[in-house]
């Protein structure tokens, strides 16, 4: 049967930073280290495929939330540091040319920064893609909503899924993404199947709505809001 190998991937350096471009063409990332220090990483601009970053299209920008390669040579993740933004649902995030991916993942501990902890049971993971709209700066940037996939068959109605609560956090995080990008808990239904999220895809994708999300030291709230009545969004 012999034996698979898989390697982890490695994160490099991360946090708040600028991305500027200097008079030689070179490329200078600054990200904070804290204390008010900024560690400064050169590099060539990107090109072709490449200049575009999660949706991000490489320029000049401050104040934002920076991922780069292990090496750091390289930029692999742009997306805003704070602020609220409009989005909308994209897509389950999938291996290319596969059904939107299922993770799994084993009991851990979570350690908070204020001491608090608690450990996590197994479970079963996935990623929303959400796209920022109605903004010059970020328009098209990908954001990544994590949920935890508690959908089982209904025993009431057999042919059908339904949502099982497990824990509180993980429960209402699942209804309040989905209520916010447009599934319709009274009309809409999900059919029996290994993988739910094949279909809950292309109803959401139908539905296309805009709600309201909130960034924070680069990371997406768990709050997902509609958007308030009366905005104007261009898209």
């Amino acid at each position: 049967m012999g034996v698979n190998r898989r390697q982890r991937k490695s994160r490099g350096p991360r946090g708040k930073g600028d991305i500027r471009i200097m008079k030689s063409g070179e490329v200078r990332v600054y990200l904070d280290e804290g204390g008010g220090v900024k560690e400064t990483y050169p590099m060539t601009a990107p090109e072709g495929e490449k200049a575009v970053i999660n949706g991000w299209k490489f320029q000049p920008i401050a104040n934002a939330f920076i991922e780069l390669s292990e090496d750091e040579q390289e930029i692999v993740g742009v997306r805003p540091f704070e602020g609220t933004f409009y989005v909308v649902f994209d897509r389950f995030a999938s291996r290319e040319g596969m059904p939107p991916t299922i993770k799994h993942k084993e009991a851990e501990k979570v350690q908070m920064a204020d001491g608090r902890s608690w450990m996590n049971p197994p479970h079963d993971q996935f990623f929303a893609l959400l796209k920022i709209v109605g903004s010059k700066e970020w328009a098209g940037v990908e954001i990544v909503k994590p949920l935890v996939y508690q959908f089982a068959e209904n025993p009431a109605s057999p042919g059908e899924m339904e949502i099982l609560y497990e824990r509180k956090f993980w429960y209402s995080a699942l209804l309040n993404f989905l209520e916010v990008a447009g599934f319709d808990f009274d009309a809409d239904t999900l059919a029996r199947s290994a993988n739910v999220l094949v279909e809950l895809q292309e109803i959401l994708k139908r539905r296309d709505a805009v709600f309201q999300g909130v960034m924070e030291n680069g990371w997406l709230n768990r709050e997902l809001s509609h958007v308030p009545e009366g905005s104007i969004i261009k898209r």
